[in-house]
């Protein structure tokens, strides 16, 4: 799937936080993730995002958070776009955004087609 298939407007990606474990920007959910991303990738595009900019909204801090399970939430506030980022110890990294964004970043770190999130 390439950002051209993509129908949705990116602009349902912006608002709030998520609500009941799906991701809610603007009262819509991100529809679109990358998933299966090596722990070492997926720390290395974070960290990337925030070399350009991005900070760090919200990070998971709960008991198993880097054991179990981690959550970060970068914002860039210059135009208010949102990348989450979820990892857990059995499927690894997970990047939520826009579709623009996740082809960006597959297409830079040669990372896994985009799917639609159920």
């Amino acid at each position: 799937m390439t950002v051209n298939d993509i129908r949705q407007d990116e602009s349902d990606t912006f608002g709030q936080p998520h609500v009941g474990g799906r991701l809610i920007r603007g009262g819509r959910r991100m529809s679109y993730k990358i998933e299966n991303i090596n722990t070492d990738t997926w720390h290395r595009v974070m960290e990337d995002l925030k070399a350009a900019g991005f900070e760090e909204s919200y990070r998971y801090d709960g008991i198993d958070a880097g054991i179990d399970f981690s959550r970060y939430e970068l914002l860039n506030r210059a135009d208010d776009e949102l990348v989450v980022f979820e990892w857990d110890n059995w499927t690894e990294g997970e990047i939520k955004a826009t579709p623009s964004r996740l082809e960006a970043l597959r297409e830079k770190y040669q990372l896994p087609e985009l799917v639609e999130e159920k």
